[in-house]
């Protein structure tokens, strides 16, 4: 498949670039997903008010799941706006139920799903061991954390290989699975570079935000606000990296076909 390189900095500045050029074909297409989402937490919260127990944790989980599924099919128009150039616009009933859509749910599953089987079981198993063994707490909490950073390295290995199934899912799946998975072949490596520096920036800041919440402040809505701005800005910025990225990788492979056809005509 595909063996030239990606430019990583080009890539990054682009992403970057994308909501701060076209932040009205963004909010064109956020606002019927994000109007959906804030109806619905008003109604939880509403159902909720003065109720203090151990629920309240479980319903803020649901109101960020369904946060996530109501920007979904965002997610997926904005991949055909970038790639397919089509017009952005706001979004109807049927893009919630398009079949790009609950592919791209479906392959959010298989990731989630993909991650704990990596993780959770190394990082128990290996407390379960060094317990029977009767190491030391320091020590065993340590390699532990090693243990999870060993899962985590090699689910970035598998990452780039399954990052680009989301573009190409976007606009219908003109390749199939095994050919999007090859396709970052020599590029891998990259891609990590180019997520990594996507989303260090906003993780930093992120994390300084989270630091001005406290427990029963009348000025936590400014965190809270920019929290979700900050996550919307930074969906936006790794949708278009990745769309760059798959373009790209396209481009290169139908050159590299294009010279083989080439080559074998001449012999």
């Amino acid at each position: 498949m595909a063996q030239g390189k990606i430019k990583v900095w080009r890539t990054v500045k682009r992403g970057f670039l994308f909501p701060i050029n076209q932040p009205g074909a963004i909010l064109k297409l956020l606002a019927v997903p994000l109007a959906v989402w804030l109806l619905f937490s008003l109604a939880v919260a509403l159902a909720f008010l003065g109720k203090e127990g151990t629920g309240r944790q479980t319903v803020q989980f649901l109101v960020i799941l369904v946060g996530f599924l109501c920007f979904i099919p965002a997610m997926v128009r904005c991949y055909r706006m970038i790639l397919l150039r089509e017009p952005p616009g706001f979004l109807s009933l049927g893009d919630f139920f398009g079949r790009p859509v609950l592919a791209t749910l479906g392959m959010y599953l298989a990731l989630t799903l993909l991650a704990v089987v990596l993780c959770v079981p190394v990082t128990i198993g290996a407390g379960v061991a060094l317990a029977a063994l009767g190491v030391k707490k320091e020590f065993a909490l340590l390699f532990i954390a090693f243990m999870a950073l060993v899962s985590t390295l090699l689910l970035l290995c598998l990452t780039p290989r399954l990052l680009l199934l989301f573009p190409n899912i976007a606009v219908g799946s003109p390749l199939r699975f095994r050919e999007v998975t090859r396709l970052s072949k020599g590029n891998r490596l990259r891609i990590v570079w180019t997520i990594a520096l996507l989303t260090l920036p906003l993780g930093i800041a992120d994390a300084v935000a989270r630091t001005g919440i406290h427990e029963g402040s009348a000025l936590n809505f400014l965190p809270v606000i920019y929290l979700t701005a900050s996550a919307l800005f930074s969906a936006a910025v790794q949708i278009h990296a990745l769309a760059d990225i798959y373009r790209e990788l396209l481009i290169m492979e139908k050159r590299r076909r294009d010279a083989a056809a080439g080559t074998t005509a001449l012999v």
